[in-house]
């Protein structure tokens, strides 16, 4: 019957998909730990770019009634950055928040303080609302393959590769960052990013 026809053709898109996921996945985390992840730096609207974020989010956000709030400073410069890089590593960790969030929002807070005329240090923080990490399962959630509905106590929507947070970690620190968390059992976690030596320059009035 077709109906039966189109729940087989569903299964196969979602096992297809997952699948292309994980392999996906498991290319880049192979290409950064042998050095071969290409980093190439350009001027970045970061704002834009968190924009682009809350777009991807937006029907997602919808249908579980969240919110998302992006807060930056009124003069916050052009950086030089991967965009692609910091890409992936938002969508890693918006998805994650969105995913364990099941009241109130997600958050993406972002600064950016100079040392120098030409330098400085780039914070990003993703925090949410949602059922949080037990302080004693933490340090696991970066390890390749631990699945965050394991570690969180959740099976909700627990459909992810176990690769998006250890990709998270290894992107940051080949970008010469650090990568914290902080989280509570349900009170919420926040992912907190510090890139230093970041290249910038000022948007023209």
């Amino acid at each position: 019957p077709p109906t039966e026809q189109n729940e087989y053709l569903q299964a196969i898109n979602v096992a297809g998909v997952s699948l292309l996921n994980l392999i996906n996945d498991i290319l880049d985390l192979s290409k950064i730990e042998s050095n071969q992840m290409d980093f190439a730096t350009s001027r970045t609207d970061f704002k834009a770019l968190c924009q682009d974020i809350a777009l991807i989010f937006h029907h997602r956000l919808d249908e579980k009634g969240l919110t998302l709030s992006i807060s930056e400073a009124a003069d916050f410069p052009w950086v030089y950055v991967d965009a692609r890089s910091l890409r992936q590593i938002l969508l890693n960790l918006v998805g994650n928040a969105v995913k364990f969030t099941q009241h109130g929002g997600i958050t993406i807070d972002y600064h950016f303080t100079p040392s120098n005329d030409s330098q400085g240090t780039l914070v990003i923080k993703v925090s949410d609302t949602g059922i949080g990490i037990p302080k004693y399962k933490q340090r696991k959630i970066f390890d390749p393959f631990v699945q965050d509905s394991t570690i969180r106590g959740s099976r909700t929507e627990a459909n992810g590769t176990g690769l998006g947070l250890p990709i998270v970690k290894r992107l940051v620190e080949r970008m010469g960052g650090n990568l914290t968390l902080t989280s509570e059992r349900g009170l919420g976690s926040c992912f907190a990013i510090e890139l230093p030596q970041v290249a910038f320059s000022r948007r023209q009035p």
